[in-house]
């Protein structure tokens, strides 16, 4: 890749579940700047670096308040030279954004029967698709007492004040609650990610799970127990 498109990298950052919102600012300086919102609240600000086109800078805050008052938490960058895509350049630089535990492949669930629609007691998932996973299996669930029961505790008095109106809410308030879950799944670590995904398919039988990177299997999101040491 020879020169960063803003608009194109803005665009492959918005397509990842870490990045709530992601836009190009052109009024900062320099020019197309695009600015990043991960579902942590942190805020990333990348640059293209004058006389080297395929190199993208960064920039990471705590918040937007951390931008105004230029207070940085670190410095990041991707040379995105010879890459056909933003993907794996997009990838890294959000892995340095959050300490690197995007960087595992998957998540392996052990159970002690084979998954429904499945011929395998071990279920892999894409860490970056575990989010969206986890909150398609909860509101599939046909007990909605227990499913509601199974939420982070902020979201569980909102979400049985709307099962207990009278008459059905309206549809904006179902699809508000829906927005605030996404979010909050988002703002999980994978590791908290993992957890809500085993209560949802009963704990019980879930015997393990391994977090899987470059063919090797840890014992933590973190990569810093590998399973067979």
């Amino acid at each position: 890749m020879e020169n960063i498109n803003p608009y194109d990298l803005a665009f492959a950052f918005t397509r990842r579940p870490e990045v709530t919102d992601a836009n190009v600012a052109t009024g900062m300086c320099p020019d197309d700047t695009v600015l990043v919102e991960l579902a942590g609240g942190q805020v990333v600000v990348f640059n293209v670096q004058d006389g080297y086109p395929a190199v993208v800078l960064g920039t990471l805050y705590a918040d937007a308040d951390g931008i105004r008052e230029h207070d940085p938490l670190e410095s990041i960058h991707h040379d995105f030279e010879g890459e056909g895509d933003y993907g794996d350049g997009v990838g890294d630089l959000i892995a340095q954004c959050t300490g690197g535990v995007t960087t595992m492949d998957t998540v392996e669930f052990f159970r002690d029967r084979k998954w429904p629609d499945t011929d395998s007691r071990i279920l892999e998932i894409p860490v970056v698709g575990l989010g969206n996973i986890t909150v398609q299996d909860w509101s599939m669930l046909d007990d909605v007492r227990f499913a509601g029961y199974l939420l982070p505790e902020p979201l569980q008095d909102r979400y049985f004040g709307l099962l207990e109106q009278d008459d059905d809410p309206p549809e904006a308030a179902w699809d508000a609650f829906m927005d605030d879950l996404w979010e909050a799944v988002y703002a999980m670590g994978p590791e908290e990610q993992a957890d809500w995904f085993r209560e949802i398919h009963d704990p019980a039988t879930i015997r393990a799970r391994y977090w899987v990177h470059d063919g090797i299997e840890y014992l933590d999101a973190a990569h810093t127990m590998p399973r067979d040491e």
